[in-house]
């Protein structure tokens, strides 16, 4: 195809300047295939990158452009020649350059696209399914691609471009749908990470990269994303220093033990990612003489990273390589995991103790959600009936599957293990709605989910879960146990001899895996003093989250009411929006609901407000009456089933104790506890 004019137009130049107000970010590109480039110009294409021509009218590269700050006198210019079209430099307008060959999966590309950005501004070319999808995103953003079975998705980094109007080196035009692009939809970072999410988790057939233009980088960033240790290592901040060939420089853990510990190279301690280096598993090496002969194990433990592989008995126990003892600073004798037999063999021991100057080599506590869910042992959530602590759950566990920010926080990638063991039925309506509402495919969200109820109990049970999960590909990084109550049938929950062999259990579920366990628990019947059971719970968690939920309101309010190495009293509000999922074989309406986060302020005062002894009392005595008779409680049956439970005033002294049940119902309904309905008590359980 031949054109007359290869450039954009004058019309193109206006829009993409004046109406979209991107002056400062335009750049010419010379568009005519037949232009020669300069004998010393650097270019290689025509037609690609930001051009024009020089004195000779031969084309030459722009030198610096990625800092060019374009002035409208240059766009004027520009605009008349009619062999150049435009770049747009990607400072505030992103782009997804779709380059992929094959047209069915371009197209479902597409339109996995277009449900996150409904009417999005596509740039197409007749010649070619490849496609290009812009749209305005705000911040500092590293180059990214997604390998796909024909070709890549990449999205465009900070001060790279795209060429928004002009002639393809083809000699086919540049094209947008529907016409030029009037405006550029705005996306935040958390619905661009969901998109990009969705992407990856649907169409990627490796990890995605994400890399700055240096070689040297995208070798790092392949080394990160493909072993877990390295990206550990560079998630706590451990690496001094990278090379080229993928291999981590970082802070010895045990350089207090160094002969010359304050001298030595950033070079002297090194992790080989899976490999590299000729190490087919990652390894740590220290040119240290101290450290010569310590094994991986050893770092490991000292830095504070947790391998699931080092776990291989069934009582959580670290497996460790013997070394020979040796001596840290202070005279403290670092002893090791390992003694000698008779016959010189080393022999492994279970557990290793550390000096104080080693121990506290470890790293700072690490996160899944950064200042909200750690990298740690044990998580609850708790609340009453109806709180909404399971949907909150999941839509926390869903920014994890899908390495999402969490109400701006940064968000970790992990698969989730999800143990649906109350009320499966009703988790699939919920995995439905947070799909259609977030217009993702649910094969697109790396959850599993164990429709059974495994008792907690019973070592055997949790050695099949143990098994089960280990069997998952990827590992998951966070395991949901919904709930509590239904995976200890039988169990005691104030005993401390049986919930403390539950949590032993999470424990070593938690050992073997790698992940972390999140409980879902219950509020007791006086919700002010916490968690239902033995207060050992509270002592074994890491964080908790208490959800509250307004009566007299949608508003619900989920609480970190403890944070270990963090700070509680983190206030996230949220409400409940109800989804439609069409209608069942009757052709009632199917329905659940999903999280949307809303302004989070103190928690409801009526939720919070503690309970009384007689207000509890009253609470008490009307669950046993409804459970007694299974009818409705009148309020004089349960004034009178209240009297009979208080000790009668001493001799001579007035009876109040109608009067005081009286008042503590109308207190309690004031409370949003209790309401009535022609002369019927009812609870109310915030449902």
């Amino acid at each position: 195809m031949t054109t007359l004019r290869f450039g954009a137009t004058s019309e193109e130049w206006i829009n993409f300047s004046l109406v979209l107000g991107l002056t400062s970010d335009l750049l010419p590109v010379v568009a005519n295939p037949n232009a020669v480039i300069g004998e010393h110009s650097k270019l290689r294409q025509l037609g690609k990158t930001p051009s024009r021509y020089n004195s000779s009218h031969k084309v030459g590269g722009i030198l610096d452009w990625s800092t060019k700050i374009t002035t409208a006198h240059e766009v004027e210019q520009w605009s008349k020649n009619e062999d150049y079209g435009i770049c747009i430099i990607t400072r505030r307008i992103r782009a997804l350059d779709v380059d992929i060959t094959d047209a069915a999966l371009a197209s479902a590309v597409q339109q996995c696209i277009e449900r996150h950005i409904p009417g999005a501004a596509i740039r197409y070319r007749n010649n070619s399914p490849k496609l290009l999808v812009a749209f305005e995103l705000v911040g500092n953003y590293s180059k990214r691609a997604i390998k796909t079975a024909h070709g890549i998705i990449e999205f465009l980094a900070t001060g790279q471009q795209f060429i928004a109007a002009g002639t393809h080196p083809s000699g086919e035009r540049y094209k947008w749908r529907g016409d030029i692009p009037g405006e550029f939809i705005s996306l935040n970072e958390y619905q661009f990470g969901l998109l990009w999410a969705t992407l990856q988790n649907t169409f990627g057939i490796e990890p995605s990269t994400e890399t700055s233009s240096t070689d040297r980088k995208t070798k790092l960033s392949e080394a990160i994303t493909n072993d877990e240790t390295a990206n550990q290592l560079y998630r706590i901040g451990s690496v001094i220093s990278t090379e080229r060939d993928g291999r981590l420089h970082i802070r010895c853990p045990f350089e207090s033990s160094h002969t010359d510990p304050g001298e030595g190279s950033e070079s002297g301690t090194t992790y080989f990612p899976r490999n590299t280096g000729g190490f087919a598993q990652g390894h740590f090496k220290c040119l240290h003489a101290h450290c010569s002969a310590r094994t991986d194990q050893e770092y490991l433990q000292a830095i504070g990273i947790t391998a699931a592989d080092d776990f291989t008995d069934n009582t959580g126990a670290v497996q460790r390589d013997a070394q020979e003892p040796s001596t840290g600073t202070g005279g403290a004798a670092h002893t090791d995991a390992s003694t000698k037999t008779a016959d010189g063999q080393k022999e492994k021991r279970s557990y290793e103790f550390l000096p104080a100057n080693v121990f506290a080599q470890g790293e700072a506590a690490t996160w899944i959600i950064k200042g909200i869910l750690p990298q740690a042992d044990l998580a609850v959530i708790f609340g009453e009936s109806g709180s909404g602590k399971s949907f909150f759950t999941l839509d926390l566990a869903a920014h994890v599957a899908l390495g999402i920010p969490y109400r701006g926080k940064k968000t970790v990638q992990g698969a989730v293990a999800y143990i649906a063991a109350e009320g499966s039925r009703g988790f699939k309506n919920r995995l439905k709605a947070y799909a259609a509402h977030h217009h993702i495919e649910l094969s697109a969200l790396p959850i599993t989910v164990l429709a059974a109820s495994p008792n907690f109990m019973r070592k055997d049970n949790v050695d099949a879960v143990r098994d089960a999960i280990l069997a998952l590909t990827p590992r998951p990084v966070l395991i949901v146990v919904d709930t509590l109550a239904q995976v200890t049938p039988g169990a005691n929950e104030n005993s401390g001899e049986d919930m403390g062999r539950v949590l032993g259990h999470c424990k070593m579920l938690r050992a073997a895996t790698g992940a972390m366990i999140a409980l879902i628990h219950h509020s007791g019947k006086d919700a002010s003093k916490g968690a239902r059971g033995w207060s050992g719970i509270g002592g074994a968690e890491d964080v908790e989250f208490e959800i509250v939920r307004d009566p007299h309101s949608p508003q619900r309010v989920a609480t970190i009411s403890k944070l270990r190495d963090g700070g509680d009293d983190v206030e996230m509000g949220f409400k409940l929006d109800v989804v439609s999922l069409g209608a069942d074989t009757d052709g009632d309406p199917i329905t659940s609901c999903v999280v949307v986060p809303t302004d989070a302020g103190a928690q409801p005062a009526q939720a919070r407000t503690p309970l009384g002894d007689i207000e509890r009392l009253v609470l008490r005595v009307l669950d046993d009456l409804q459970g007694l008779t299974g009818e409705d409680v009148k309020i004089n049956d349960l004034i009178e089933a209240v009297v009979s439970q208080r000790v009668p005033p001493a001799g001579g002294k007035r009876d109040t104790r109608r009067q005081v049940a009286q008042t503590t119902l109308d207190r309690l309904v004031e409370k949003g506890r209790l309401c009535f309905d022609g002369g019927i008590v009812e609870p109310v359980h915030h449902d």
